[in-house]
């Protein structure tokens, strides 16, 4: 390998710089342990607060840019923008996306690039083997993830925490899922390795995580997987009909796959086309 290449780290940010600026020390921390120099690229979701970056006393952090959105779009169109931009670039090696909030932890980075030295055919992602949340979300994402399972057959428990080789980018990027759920077009479109890591509590404020956000991430998820879906769904229907045909378990669950099915065709009419979003790249700042 090159070792001129750059290995880049995409951090989304919704005004949570606070947070940022604790990741940055530990990060950099961890880049020492393995003498490795990093590149950061934020991806600036249009906060509404004043960029407030502290780049003192980073030495392994050796250039550190913002690319600013002219809306808010969400983490996950954020990052898919971040990697269409990292596509124009020639001189990257590894790719590294990972939330700047303190649940995707800096610790585990040498790990997950250790893991990828030996799967440079994969995507490496962060399964979380256990959560620090209340009890309430730690049962409802666990229904997500039950259900994501009945429905696609793929066991989702990861998110975007993840690492690859640049040369992977070109098999998803240009994927309209990669705008909606990162995790699952890589899934569907690439092969992947999980390595088990806690996931830890936000460095400050409350996680965004709550019954709506499920919810819409569930069906952003599923909605990668439509064809599937409906395929097994109508294999669900059929082995309930079967069994409970003229119950209202098999009125119950011939509604629940009718609705999902709706809603996942809803989604796919109003997916945009790739390119819709260059538009809204506002500038690139390098800061460092």
């Amino acid at each position: 390998m090159n070792s001129n290449k750059e290995i880049i780290i995409l951090l989304p940010v919704y005004n949570d710089w606070a947070s940022l600026n604790k990741l940055f020390k530990y990060i950099n921390d961890q880049a020492k342990k393995k003498s490795i120099n990093l590149n950061v690229l934020i991806v600036n979701d249009k906060s509404s607060k004043k960029t407030h970056l502290k780049i003192k006393n980073l030495g392994k952090i050796v250039k550190i840019e913002i690319l600013n959105l002219k809306q808010n779009c969400g983490n996950q169109v954020a990052i898919a923008i971040g990697l269409r931009t990292l596509l124009k670039r020639k001189n990257i090696s590894r790719v590294i996306v990972m939330d700047s909030d303190g649940e995707d932890s800096p610790f585990v980075l040498n790990k997950m690039l250790k893991v990828l030295e030996k799967n440079k055919d994969k995507f490496v992602f962060a399964s979380r083997a256990s959560r620090k949340e209340n009890l309430i979300l730690k049962f409802l994402n666990n229904i997500r993830l039950i259900f994501t399972y009945i429905v696609t057959g793929k066991y989702i428990n990861y998110g975007n925490f993840s690492c690859f080789y640049f040369n992977k980018l070109k098999e998803i990027i240009n994927k309209k899922e990669t705008f909606s759920a990162f995790c699952s077009s890589v899934t569907k479109y690439s092969k992947i390795i999980k390595v088990p890591v806690k996931k830890e509590a936000r460095y400050q404020g409350k996680s965004k995580a709550n019954f709506k956000f499920l919810i819409m991430h569930s069906l952003n998820i599923i909605n990668v997987f439509s064809s599937l879906v409906l395929l097994r769904s109508l294999l669900f229907i059929f082995i309930s009909f079967i069994f409970f045909k003229g119950t209202i378990t098999f009125i119950f669950i011939f509604v629940l796959f009718a609705i999902l099915n709706c809603l996942n065709l809803y989604l796919i009419r109003t997916q945009k086309d790739v390119l819709y979003f260059d538009k809204f790249v506002k500038n690139i700042i390098k800061i460092k």
